[in-house]
């Protein structure tokens, strides 16, 4: 179920205005094969360091925000580094005024650029075995005092690897924002992949002791880390 129609099924609301809306990213909407995302208001800074991802989802559910799941991370990467690379592309905070350069550069350092410094962010997906068939939950809301998936979907055999890790691009994940079935052992792809256990949930996550940038499907669901927060999200 889309997010948007999840949230709609919640019945009226009262729209409340968002402050400072120069701190945030527009993130266009977007269509996939069985989900889709309205246009968003990515925050441009991480809070709720040292939460584990259960608390960190209540956090973000008590401001009326909430986690990028993959694949929205994914399309919030690729805006960056066509805005980097490209002149077609702008990005814009809030109030729709232009990025300059430094402020891009300074988002995809603190995303995607490795550098001496340990830190990372969680996404929105928990991964499960069921019968032996691999499923991702994303799009997570807390109704009733329960975290509750919106989008439940399995991972088909022929398009995610479960078991093999390696370098990816992440300019080539599927409509899960998870890697194709080919994992390069060429580092210059950027990203090391660790691919999804049972009951794990997904963080990206740049470790110097490794000197790995990494999207990590197997993080540890209770796992907290002073350095390890979310990029709160709204619908704009």
């Amino acid at each position: 179920m889309p997010i948007d129609d999840a949230l709609a099924q919640l019945g009226p609301s009262i729209i409340i205005p968002i402050a400072n809306l120069e701190n945030y990213i527009i993130l266009e909407g977007k269509n996939y094969n069985s989900h889709s995302y309205p246009d968003l208001l990515v925050s441009i800074e991480k809070k709720y360091h040292g939460s584990n991802w259960r608390k960190t989802q209540e956090l973000l559910s008590n401001e009326e925000s909430f986690m990028l799941n993959p694949r929205q991370f994914c399309d919030f990467i690729i805006l960056l580094l066509e805005s980097m690379f490209t002149k077609q592309v702008k990005v814009y905070n809030g109030k729709g005024n232009a990025l300059n350069y430094e402020k891009v550069n300074y988002l995809l350092r603190e995303t995607i650029k490795h550098k001496n410094e340990w830190r990372g962010e969680f996404l929105d997906a928990k991964f499960k075995n069921i019968n032996d068939e691999w499923y991702m939950d994303f799009n997570h809301k807390i109704i009733g005092g329960e975290l509750v998936a919106n989008n439940t979907e399995l991972l088909p055999l022929d398009e995610i690897l479960r078991v093999d890790n390696g370098y990816i691009n992440l300019l080539n994940c599927n409509y899960l924002g998870l890697p194709k079935p080919f994992i390069s052992n060429v580092k210059e792809d950027i990203i090391y992949y660790y691919s999804p256990g049972d009951n794990s949930i997904a963080t990206m996550r740049l470790k110097p002791e490794v000197n790995a940038i990494s999207l990590d499907c197997n993080t540890d669901i209770e796992h907290r880390h002073i350095k390890l927060g979310v990029r709160p999200v709204k619908i704009r």
